[in-house]
């Protein structure tokens, strides 16, 4: 259960990706749904309601009492994953300028020996591969405009053990897209 004020004050869903509503961000105020929301979450339904459309969420918020209840499908298209290193080993990946865009995975590099290959089908075309963008770093949401040099220092944070959500490109360019047609949208700008 949430309350309605702070979903409809506090957090950004975004409509992309084959009419789907998403979690964008949400502002600094909503530290406490930190813990339980993740950008590129699906909002399936709200007090019980399945969405057909923005206009029809803030209608269903505005109306309801002070709790709602927020039915979300976790990170549909999200690979989550840790992975144990010695301190400074690199996980054997390469993101595309300062951006959080991987555009090279290591063969003998950690993360490929977890699992993770170069691409993935697109969650927006799903004819079509793109690559992984990194989400969150050891729990904690990476900027979908990260400053310059903030990917590389979370990634190579000193630690044995690394966390990684990684979602597909397109679906990050989309929910980034509809987000900055959001009025003030820089306050929900997580990371």
């Amino acid at each position: 259960m949430c309350k309605s004020a702070d979903l409809l004050d506090n957090v950004a869903i975004v409509q992309c990706a084959s009419d789907r509503f998403w979690i964008a961000g949400w502002t600094r105020q909503a530290t406490r749904l930190h813990s339980c929301l993740h950008v590129g979450d699906e909002v399936i339904s709200v007090d019980g309601f399945p969405i057909e459309s923005l206009d029809q969420l803030r209608r269903i918020l505005h109306g309801a009492f002070d709790r709602v209840a927020l039915r979300l499908r976790r990170l549909p298209y999200g690979k989550a994953f840790s992975v144990q290193r010695l301190d400074g080993q690199s996980l054997g990946l390469q993101t595309v300028g300062h951006k959080a865009e991987i555009c090279h995975v290591q063969q003998d590099g950690l993360a490929a020996a977890h699992g993770l290959a170069y691409r993935t089908t697109g969650a927006v075309d799903d004819a079509n591969f793109c690559t992984w963008t990194i989400t969150e770093v050891n729990g904690r949401p990476l900027s979908l405009w990260p400053e310059p040099k903030e990917v590389a220092l979370r990634l190579n944070a000193h630690g044995q053990e690394i966390s990684l959500v990684l979602q597909p490109t397109d679906l990050v360019k989309g929910i980034r897209c509809q987000l900055k047609r959001i009025k003030d949208y820089k306050q929900f700008v997580v990371g």
